[in-house]
């Protein structure tokens, strides 16, 4: 499953300051967002490059199960590849939490900005987008979470994998344990896109009414 990318380029910080011809709450809340979503992503989105080595891994999973199927031990090399790919998504997670981290970090005091907002409608539009991105940051943490567990049942696969002789009735119990810890990941990266979705469009609608109302 391919996850979502926040969209951030039309908050550019280059075009925020100017809209209300001065320094204002509003012009300060987008200016926040703008660099706490640069922050998240850091040039690029993460997750979107993790679902894409996570695709490989699967590749190499099934190569792998077939030949288990067929008691023959897998080569060496495609073990070292599955455990390189495992690896680098570790890596990626990691360094989207990072972004996560930072984000949160830049976007300290944002309740308080939104609170000086005197338009109404942009207030209100102003809390739900924060609101959608406070959502999108507790789905993360449990996605990480499951991203945790998903990877220590896929080592320990990749281990029954690389015992000899093969045993089939240890592969077919980690491979249920496998396939369970990623239909929950699967859950969570659904959600996140979701509520991603819900965040760009709730940050596109406050862009567009203060731009009008600039």
């Amino acid at each position: 499953m391919d996850l979502r990318k926040i969209t951030f380029s039309i908050i550019a910080a280059s075009v925020i300051f100017g809209l209300t011809g001065c320094s204002q709450p509003i012009d300060h809340t987008l200016s926040t967002y703008s660099k706490a979503l640069e922050a998240e992503n850091n040039g690029q989105d993460q997750l979107v490059t993790l679902a894409g080595e996570e695709k490989k891994g699967q590749q190499t999973y099934q190569l792998l199960l077939e030949k288990g199927k067929a008691d023959k031990k897998p080569p060496e090399e495609t073990l070292k590849e599955w455990k390189g790919n495992i690896e680098q998504r570790k890596q990626l997670l990691d360094q989207k939490k990072t972004g996560i981290t930072q984000a949160e970090e830049r976007l300290k005091g944002i309740d308080s900005e939104i609170g000086k907002i005197k338009s109404g409608e942009l207030k209100e539009k102003a809390v739900k987008m924060n609101q959608a991105y406070q959502d999108r940051i507790k789905t993360f943490g449990d996605l990480y979470g499951a991203y945790e567990k998903a990877f220590e049942q896929e080592e320990e696969l990749v281990k029954s994998f690389e015992k000899v002789p093969t045993d089939l009735n240890e592969i077919k119990t980690k491979v249920t344990s496998y396939n369970d810890s990623y239909q929950k990941v699967n859950e969570l990266k659904n959600k996140l896109n979701k509520e991603t979705d819900q965040f760009n469009q709730a940050k596109d609608s406050l862009y567009q009414s203060a731009v009008k109302k600039g």
